[in-house]
């Protein structure tokens, strides 16, 4: 899983190219049971992964990587993943930094002082 939560990294894995190179590979994902895939990615044969990015949270994907060459298209391999739960946001309180900041001390000292007349 990515850094964000909602990306995720494919490790591409270098086969036998049937004594004709590599030319590129051919990416594409969707949710799982969607019927509408993502636009197809094409990526250079020098390629060791690519990032799939701004997926849907707590969803289940599949991937197929197709390798092209002279010879024409392998069959596709195959991978399924699931992202995480998007996290929830907690609210800064007195303890945080962003609720030390002199604006909103000044705030809570203009609150204390209302509520004290």
């Amino acid at each position: 899983m990515g850094e964000d939560g909602n990306s995720f990294k494919v490790n591409l894995i270098k086969q036998d190219d049937g004594g004709s190179p590599i030319r590129h590979y051919l990416i594409k994902y969707r949710v799982k049971h969607s019927a509408e895939w993502k636009p197809e990615m094409r990526l250079p044969s020098s390629s060791d992964h690519v990032i799939l990015k701004a997926l849907d949270w707590n969803a289940e994907y599949e991937v197929y990587v197709i390798a092209e060459n002279q010879q024409g298209k392998s069959k596709p391999a195959h991978y399924a993943f699931r992202t995480s739960a998007q996290p929830t946001i907690i609210p800064a309180t007195l303890g945080c930094p962003a609720a030390s900041s002199p604006f909103v001390l000044w705030l809570i000292s203009a609150a204390a002082l209302l509520l004290l007349c």
